[in-house]
């Protein structure tokens, strides 16, 4: 598979990627004022001037304006893409599928307001921007299935099964594991081993894989769930946490503890880091922590393998992680928040 064009194309979307030094710029700047105009002179300019044709308002300008940018990207990605790479492509847009359709799944059911939302989430694959707004219109959980079901999506069926514990219980956990066991039974076969970028893609699918049942895990131990119950959860496809692992730490009831017992049977020595010095209290952390470390291995190979699909995966991962960064830099000028404390924030965003 030649995918020398296309990562061409990948790296000079790389070059608009901001450095750095321009983070210190934006970090010094008072107010949000400066830090909108100083973001009209990077490559998202551009969208800012258009999304302030269609807001008045200059934060909601500049919400617009990112949210375009990393649409645009994904779309140039898919466009660029030979054939044959676009189900490794897949692979990757569609965790974003998920993570978004999970973000407007949390916000329906707990009645966040809609705008608040729209800021967490990253347009990809099935959901662009239009599909997005449209969710966002559900006034509740079920109006939301009805949306995809509608719609002929194949999500459907996995937050459908879970509508019985969500009406006894009001808790979308079992929504949200049945999504993940859709996705990655949907993907795994797609993708096989034919060459270097398939294998790249599977193992990092299997990366994935693994940290999903790890969340899992945390999220249904001491939720009252039988043993067979909460081992029906469990992905197969993974490698560095093994289903009799999992049925049997769930003997623990107390984050802390099971944290501390994960990181002692996952060999995974950057699991093992991110496990040991996670926050009981805070799993997003500890979600981003897992997501740094796919990052961090998909940019290694796509220095070592230049013409692999590491490239497209690797930028996908930074071009995110950087609109989460800007999106954290505007509410902190808006809000005036110390730069110290800023800055920390941006650290764990890096």
């Amino acid at each position: 598979m030649d995918l020398s064009y296309f990562n061409a194309r990948v790296r000079g979307l790389m070059g608009r990627l901001l450095n750095e030094a321009e983070y210190g710029l934006l970090l010094k700047l008072e107010g949000f004022p400066q830090y909108f105009d100083r973001l009209k002179s990077t490559p998202y300019g551009p969208y800012i001037e258009k999304a302030g044709a269609r807001f008045e308002k200059a934060d909601e300008a500049l919400s617009a304006a990112l949210t375009d940018s990393l649409a645009g990207d994904f779309a140039v990605l898919w466009e660029a893409a030979p054939e044959p790479a676009r189900p490794l492509l897949k692979s990757i847009l569609s965790i974003w599928e998920v993570y978004g359709l999970k973000a407007i799944l949390r916000g329906v059911a707990r009645n966040i307001r809609r705008e608040e939302i729209l800021d967490t989430l990253v347009p990809a694959g099935e959901f662009d921007i239009a599909a997005i707004k449209a969710l966002l219109s559900s006034k509740d959980v079920n109006d939301l299935i009805n949306f995809l079901e509608t719609w002929g999506s194949p999500y459907a069926r996995p937050l459908k099964a879970g509508l019985g514990p969500y009406a006894r219980h009001g808790n979308i956990n079992e929504m949200e594991i049945n999504l993940d066991l859709f996705v990655f039974d949907y993907l795994l076969p797609s993708i096989g081993k034919k060459n270097l970028s398939h294998g790249i893609a599977l193992d990092s699918l299997r990366l994935r894989i693994d940290e999903r049942n790890i969340m899992t895990l945390i999220k249904v131990a001491g939720e009252g769930y039988s043993v067979e119950g909460a081992t029906a959860f469990f992905i197969e496809g993974g490698k560095r946490l093994r289903k009799k692992e999992f049925a049997a730490l769930l003997k623990f009831r107390e984050r802390d503890e099971l944290l501390r017992a994960l990181a002692a049977v996952v060999k995974d020595p950057d699991l093992k880091v991110a496990l040991s010095t996670a926050d009981p209290e805070d799993l997003a952390s500890l979600e981003e922590r897992l997501d740094e470390i796919v990052e961090k291995r998909l940019k290694l190979l796509a220095v070592v393998e230049p013409l692999s699909i590491a490239v497209a995966a690797a930028f996908i991962y930074m071009k995110v992680r950087e609109i989460k960064r800007l999106r954290l830099l505007a509410r902190a000028k808006a809000f005036g928040f110390p730069e110290d404390e800023v800055k920390m924030l941006l650290d764990r965003f890096r």
